[in-house]
C-alpha cells in the first residue's frame, strides 16, 4: 500500500509540473510585458545607484565608499539582527513594473490559467515569466556588490537567485507568518501603492525580525521557533506569545531592506488599502534548504522541501 501511495504521488507531482510547464509556456508566447524584462540601467536604476555602481563595483569590498554609502541601518544596535536598508530602483521603473502585476493579474484571469508555486497568490514568480535574464543580472551584477559589504562571508558571489513580486489586500492575501528564507540574501523592496493624496495607499502590513536561524544544519533542528503569529493572543491565557519581536518595520515606498535569508521574520496583517513588493533572494549555495532536510530523507523530500521553502516571502 506504501509503495502504491508512493507511486500515485509521484504520478501526481508529475503531472503537475507538466501542467506548469505547459501553463508557463502559454504565458511566455502570449503575454507581453512591453519591454520590463529587458535590462536598461538608465531606466531601472536610481541615477545616485547606478553612479556608485560604476564607479565602484569592480572596486575591492574595503574601497567601495560610495557604494557604502547607499547603505543605511534602520535598526542599529539590537542583538542578532543585521538589516540594511537602500534605494536602488527607479520610482518610475517601480511604477511599471506595478502597472506589470495588474495587467498580468487581468491576463491569467481571462485565460483561467494558474501557476503554482508561485511567489504570492496574488503576485508574479518572475523566473517563470520571462524574467530569468534579467533578474540573473540585477541579483549577481547589481546587488552582489551591496551585498558583499553588508555579509562578505555569507553573500558573495551568488549562483542562483529567486525573484517575485507579492501583493497583500484585505479579503485576499493579508500577512506571512513568520518564518527563515531558502537564501543567503533577501531584499525586499516596496513597490507601494500610493493613496489618491500621494502617501502610502495601505496601512498595517508592517514586517518584524526576531534572530536568526543557526547556520549549522546539524543543530539548527534544535533551535526553538519564534511565534507563528506574534500578533495573535494564546488560547490558553490570551495573552501574546513571547519572545516578541526585535523589531518592527514600516514599508516605505521605493525603498528597500535586506537582510540574510536565515534571519527569522514575517509581516503583520494589512488592514486597508494594497501594498506590492518585489522579493528577490541571492543563493551562494543551490537549493540551501536541502541541506536543512530531516535527517535520512530521501532525494524525493528534498526536493518536496525545497518547493515548499522556495514560496516563503514577506
Amino acid at each position: 500500500t506504501a509503495r502504491r501511495n508512493a507511486r500515485i504521488t509521484r504520478g501526481s507531482r508529475r503531472r503537475a509540473r507538466r501542467k506548469h510547464l505547459e501553463t508557463i509556456a502559454i504565458i511566455k508566447r502570449e503575454f507581453d510585458w512591453q519591454g520590463l524584462n529587458v535590462m536598461d540601467e538608465e531606466a531601472v536604476f536610481d541615477p545616485r545607484f547606478l553612479d556608485a555602481w560604476r564607479r565602484e563595483h569592480k572596486l575591492p569590498v574595503s574601497k567601495r565608499v560610495r557604494i557604502k554609502q547607499l547603505l543605511y541601518r534602520p535598526c542599529p544596535g539590537i542583538d542578532d539582527l543585521d538589516v540594511w536598508a537602500f534605494t536602488m530602483l527607479k520610482p518610475t521603473f517601480c511604477v511599471r513594473l506595478r502597472q506589470g502585476l495588474e495587467r498580468f493579474q487581468v491576463y491569467k484571469k481571462e485565460r483561467g490559467l494558474n501557476i503554482s508555486r508561485n511567489g504570492s497568490r496574488y503576485g508574479a514568480l518572475f523566473n517563470d515569466v520571462g524574467f530569468q535574464k534579467f533578474f540573473d543580472e540585477l541579483v549577481r551584477k547589481y546587488l552582489n556588490p551591496l551585498a558583499e559589504i553588508a555579509y562578505p562571508e555569507e553573500c558573495a558571489n551568488f549562483k542562483e537567485q529567486h525573484s517575485f513580486l507579492v501583493s497583500y489586500e484585505p479579503n485576499k492575501e493579508i500577512r506571512q507568518n513568520t518564518h527563515a528564507d531558502d537564501s543567503s540574501l533577501t531584499v525586499n523592496y516596496c513597490l507601494g501603492t500610493r493613496s489618491w493624496l500621494g502617501g502610502r495607499g495601505w496601512t498595517g502590513g508592517e514586517l518584524y525580525f526576531y534572530g536568526k536561524r543557526d547556520p549549522n544544519p546539524d543543530t539548527a533542528a534544535d533551535q526553538p521557533m519564534p511565534p507563528l503569529r506574534p500578533d495573535v493572543p494564546n488560547e490558553d491565557d490570551g495573552k501574546l506569545p513571547l519572545p516578541r519581536p526585535k523589531w518592527v518595520y514600516a514599508h516605505k515606498i521605493g525603498h528597500g531592506i535586506f537582510h540574510l535569508g536565515r534571519q527569522y521574520h514575517g509581516a503583520h496583517p494589512l488592514k486597508t488599502g494594497r501594498r506590492v513588493n518585489l522579493i528577490m533572494w541571492g543563493r551562494k549555495d543551490e537549493r540551501r534548504c536541502e541541506r536543512y532536510a530531516a535527517p535520512g530523507a530521501s532525494p524525493e523530500e528534498k526536493k518536496v522541501n525545497s518547493a515548499k521553502d522556495g514560496d516563503e516571502k514577506a
